[in-house]
């Protein structure tokens, strides 16, 4: 369910983001990549900041309840990748409210959003 409800958020992503408008300007404009990806590195700490959850989630990364064997991927990689996922949610505290280039806070949280919503409603879906 997990990947579903990841494949659902970039079909999301494809259509309200990157088709539309973006695809276009990257292509036309080889500084709007680098400030795209300058904009995601500037959303960890916003988004955390944001959604108030840091320590949290940070502490369920350190001490997990035990990382389940998938068939897709192995135990020792998802531990290999933890310290990736943890140095990602280092900030500077000024990053919060650095002007992102290309997307705004809100445009992203209304993708995080719409992205939760509709997940619910396929697996609900599912589900039934």
């Amino acid at each position: 369910m997990g990947y579903y409800t990841h494949l659902i958020a970039d079909d999301l992503w494809l259509q309200g983001f990157y088709v539309p408008w973006l695809k276009n300007r990257i292509e036309s404009d080889k500084a709007v990549a680098e400030a795209y990806y300058n904009d995601f590195s500037l959303l960890n700490g916003k988004l955390l900041a944001y959604y108030g959850y840091k320590e949290e989630f940070r502490k369920s990364l350190i001490i997990p309840p035990g990382i389940p064997d998938i068939e897709e991927v192995p135990k020792e990689n998802i531990q290999k990748l933890l310290p990736y996922v943890l140095e990602d949610m280092n900030y500077e505290v000024d990053a919060i409210n650095e002007k992102m280039k290309v997307f705004s806070l809100e445009q992203i949280i209304g993708y995080i959003e719409t992205s939760i919503d509709k997940g619910v409603v396929y697996i609900e879906h599912l589900l039934n």
